[in-house]
């Protein structure tokens, strides 16, 4: 068994405004450190988590 995450969408749409991404301006620095995040390599923190209880974020 793998371990649940809660769902994380970066593009995840709102009614108002229609994205996440737009809330950001495109120069913010925010958006380094997210593709910076992203391209982490979780493997082995991901191994750790219990497959019990409810999902993590």
């Amino acid at each position: 068994m793998r371990p649940t995450f809660k769902e994380y969408d970066q593009d995840q749409l709102w009614l108002f405004p229609p994205s996440i991404d737009e809330l950001v301006p495109q120069d913010h620095p925010v958006r380094i450190v997210d593709e910076i995040i992203e391209q982490i390599d979780l493997r082995e923190l991901i191994s750790t988590y219990r497959v019990e209880g409810k999902p993590g974020y």
